[in-house]
């Protein structure tokens, strides 16, 4: 058993000591974790786990820990307590549950009391699109980002995207998301621009604006590398693909 918990520590402290210098940490970062006792938990604890990836993964975990509640349960508190707030739970629970025409008019009538409700706007545009009416989807959208363009970190722009595109408004597609990418440069946002410049046949334009923001992210800070690695990875794919 000692020996275990040893050999467990040796691996610890190794795991710390190539992640201390991988990220390059400070330099007395490697001398706590070789020569302080519990060095690489405290390590472990004030920064590894302080990471933007470990508190992703984390909150991922825990999300997937916490089951929503039920339609039949979000019904029933709606029809004890007909508040908007309710209304607006059942509605997003039905879709989630991909009851898309039932969850529609519980957006519209929340959006009756709150015009302006970010949450009942992204779900009703969501709904439109699900329910293959996307030129209706568009206002809604266009409303949102109009209100709140960062609203849970630019979700709303690739559904405005899709529905602009899919109602063959290719042109205000692409002005929508170039717009977008200027505005804010990290991969994510360019390789949705550059997917639709691909869709529609603009192949070209698509892996110049996917080289320049390769350019950039390789002079990025480490973090904004590591919170993106996966776009750069898919950037890199398209390319080669093309090649």
């Amino acid at each position: 058993m000692i020996r275990l918990v040893v050999f467990l520590m040796m691996g610890v402290k190794a795991w710390m000591l190539v992640d201390a210098y991988r990220r390059k940490a400070d330099t007395y970062w490697l001398w706590i974790i070789i020569g302080v006792p519990g060095g690489s938990l405290l390590y472990l604890f004030m920064v590894r786990l302080r990471d933007p990836d470990a508190q992703r993964i984390r909150n991922r975990v825990l999300s997937s820990l916490e089951r929503p509640p039920s339609v039949s349960v979000l019904r029933r508190r709606y029809e004890e307590s007909a508040s908007v707030v309710n209304r607006l739970a059942l509605a997003q629970g039905l879709g989630d549950a991909g009851r898309w025409a039932e969850s529609k008019p519980h957006f519209l009538a929340v959006l009756e009391d709150r015009p302006e409700d970010a949450d009942a706007l992204f779900g009703l545009g969501v709904t439109e699109l699900e329910l293959g009416n996307a030129s209706a989807a568009i206002a809604p959208l266009e409303k949102l980002i109009e209100l709140s363009p960062i609203y849970r970190d630019f979700v709303a722009f690739p559904e405005l995207a899709d529905a602009l595109y899919r109602a063959g408004q290719v042109d205000d597609c692409l002005d929508l998301l170039r717009g977008h990418a200027k505005r804010n440069s990290r991969l994510p946002h360019v390789v949705l621009l550059a997917q639709y410049l691909v869709k529609a046949g603009q192949t070209h334009s698509a892996h110049r604006e996917l080289r320049r923001a390769l350019e950039r992210h390789e002079d990025a800070p480490r973090h904004v590398k590591r919170e993106d690695r996966r776009w750069a990875r898919t950037a890199k794919k398209m390319l080669t693909e093309a090649a």
